[in-house]
């Protein structure tokens, strides 16, 4: 019989288990595409279309507005370390994306996807 359930390592019937070989532990293998959402943004400033590409590996797991949350964390990250007219005109854009996003009726990743390809140019 499998039973499914997380032991506290450190306890007592724990050691006497694995001591005794009754436990096995098994892991999930590492997702590839982990921490590629976090990457698409910084692509994304100098390479719209690859940035695409990486964004059809991992649109089907994410939520649209979260991912628009994380490209606007990254804007402000920029913002923060360069005040410049690249860095507030791409936060204009996030603005009025999430707007856009929030008012229409169009896909959401499809406007995320034309803000990505726009990027490099702003």
């Amino acid at each position: 019989m499998i039973f499914f359930f997380k032991l506290d390592k450190r306890s007592s019937i724990y050691k006497t288990l694995k001591a005794k070989n009754l436990i096995n532990e098994y892991s999930l293998g590492k997702d590839p595409d982990y921490g590629l959402v976090f990457n698409v943004y910084s692509v994304a400033k100098n390479n719209g279309k690859k940035a695409v590409e990486m964004l059809e590996k991992i649109k089907n797991q994410e939520d649209p507005i979260m991912f628009l949350g994380l490209l606007i964390s990254g804007a402000l990250k920029d913002f923060n370390q360069k005040q410049g007219t690249k860095e507030k005109n791409v936060l204009k854009a996030l603005s009025q994306l999430d707007l856009k996003i929030k008012s229409t009726s169009i896909d959401p990743w499809l406007l995320i996807e034309s803000f990505l390809i726009e990027l490099s140019s702003l």
